[in-house]
């Protein structure tokens, strides 16, 4: 079970019989900016129960992310441009990895930095 670390009040109840180790949480369940506890009810063969210790967790809010020295739909008329990528995340989340893809006005691909990790960012 899913509950709502503010209030108690029950997120999500499902009871499956499989015995998979993983379970995938409908969208839409939880939100993010909020935190969440959760509990696993184990039933053996004559249905006596064992419900685990709740382990709390949160939704981070979305990251935001800002282009600053070129304005949406601008037209470059050189073959240079210098921008600066911002970061941002209520949280405080660290930024771990990200991409930046440049595409032509017609959505063809110009150039791809591929995964960046442990880069400097501004956040």
């Amino acid at each position: 079970m899913i509950y709502d670390s503010a209030t108690n009040g029950t997120v999500y109840d499902n009871t499956t019989s499989t015995l998979r180790l993983a379970h995938t949480i409908p969208a839409g369940t939880l939100a993010n900016g909020k935190d969440y506890a959760c509990d696993v009810t184990a039933y053996d063969m004559s249905g006596v129960a064992a419900t685990s210790a709740k382990a709390v967790f949160s939704c981070l809010t979305t990251p935001e992310w800002r282009i600053v020295g070129i304005a949406t739909d601008q037209t470059l008329r050189n073959a240079s441009v210098t921008v600066t990528l911002q970061y941002s995340q209520q949280q405080g989340e660290a930024l771990n990895e990200y991409r930046v893809v440049v595409s032509t006005a017609d959505q063809s691909l110009f150039w791809d930095s591929g995964l960046v990790y442990s880069a400097p960012c501004i956040c």
